[in-house]
């Protein structure tokens, strides 16, 4: 079917009348859309909450709480405030409709329903929700494109101050001594990191990677000594690589760097107590509905995926916060998390990627980067 915008699509339809069930169901069942069926208001409330669903058609007559009712509190909720609602009744006059709107509707069907009209507003309803998420992630690439371009060239600048220094000082230090190896290795890191930088701005201004075959643990381990030095003292970092992943045709300086910046920000969300910081690598198998939970939305397949895990015992992110910490300028309370996750976001967006984030204020973050493996 061309152009099934419909497909793939989770629709939730909540309705006390088993038959008016049994009839959207026949309607939708030939788009492979993933159909939740309700009829208690109560329970539909809680299923909207933890399946996320991209639309909902909601009776409005029903006996436990009526749809208008159910609306207002969907719209209450940070989790369903943002899910469409497309009212259906049988109550076809002006008053009704009008407040169905002002109960937060973005739609209104009047019953019986009809196999043509109930598909083509779902329809557009849903091209409305790609367009709008299209929309912000072309601001979100827009917003990165303008920042790397001056923020990369001002580290560099640093970075070169940092290895014109340390190679000043090799000239007056015997080639055994401690403090030249000391040196030897700031030259080679910041050559390291100006070169992750360097690829960042291709990234950013022309949308160029340079991909390579390349194992998350052997990756992890050469970036290692720069990430036992991007923590704080008091942080215990921890690794638990697994060794035998399927190898990925990946840029491993952008995914260095990506690693280098989740490192980073757990640090800076843990501060000057002591903490944990694990680095994971992975495999699993994902479904729709774990992908469909993920930041990156897009055409993601279900099957294996590898994974490379950064998990902190920090202040965590606040519940509102959680879809916004990949927006560019958007910061929390303490200073990491902002301008580098959306750099995250955008590299691995390029790698056909998605990411998996977990928070709360008690256990802290666990941020997964997922790539599919081909």
């Amino acid at each position: 079917m061309k152009d099934n915008i419909i497909e793939g699509s989770k629709i939730l339809i909540i309705d006390d009348q088993p038959g008016n069930l049994g009839i959207l169901f026949d309607y939708l069942d030939m788009f492979n859309a993933e159909i939740i069926l309700e009829q208690n208001t109560e329970i539909a409330l809680k299923i909207a909450e933890s399946k996320k669903p991209d639309l909902i058609l909601l009776d409005i007559i029903m006996p436990e709480m009526n749809g208008f009712e159910v609306c207002k509190k969907l719209k209450e909720h940070i989790k369903t405030k943002d899910i469409p609602v497309i009212f259906m009744s049988a109550l076809n006059d002006t008053d009704s409709i009008v407040k169905g709107f002002n109960a937060g509707g973005v739609d209104y069907i009047v019953k019986p329903v009809r196999q043509e009209e109930v598909i083509a507003r779902i329809t557009n309803h849903l091209r409305i929700i790609r367009a709008e998420h299209e929309l912000r992630e072309k601001a979100k690439h827009d917003c990165m494109t303008i920042m790397a371009g001056g923020i990369c060239h001002n580290f560099n600048n640093i970075l070169m101050g940092i290895m014109g220094r340390a190679e000043l000082s090799l000239l007056d230090l015997p080639e055994d001594s401690p403090v030249a190896y000391n040196n030897r290795i700031i030259v080679n890191l910041c050559e390291r990191v100006s070169g992750m930088t360097r690829k960042i701005l291709d990234y950013s201004g022309h949308g160029r990677f340079m991909p390579e075959r390349t194992d998350l643990f052997t990756m992890v381990k050469e970036v290692s000594e720069l990430l036992n030095i991007s923590v704080s003292k008091k942080i215990l970092l921890k690794y638990d690589l697994a060794a035998d992943l399927p190898v990925l045709q990946i840029d491993r300086d952008l995914i260095s760097q990506s690693l280098i910046n989740l490192v980073t920000n757990s640090s800076e969300s843990i501060g000057d107590n002591e903490g944990t910081i694990t680095v994971k690598t992975g495999s699993m198998v994902c479904n729709r509905e774990y992908l469909s939970s993920c930041h990156i939305k897009g055409d993601h397949r279900e099957g294996l995926y590898v994974y490379l895990e950064v998990k902190d015992t920090g202040c965590g992110i606040e519940e509102e916060n959680l879809n916004k910490i990949f927006d560019p300028f958007f910061s929390t309370k303490f200073t990491g998390r902002g301008l580098g996750l959306a750099a995250v976001y955008g590299i691995i967006k390029n790698h056909k990627g998605t990411i998996k984030v977990e928070s709360n204020s008690e256990k802290g973050t666990c941020i997964k980067l997922l790539f599919p493996v081909k």
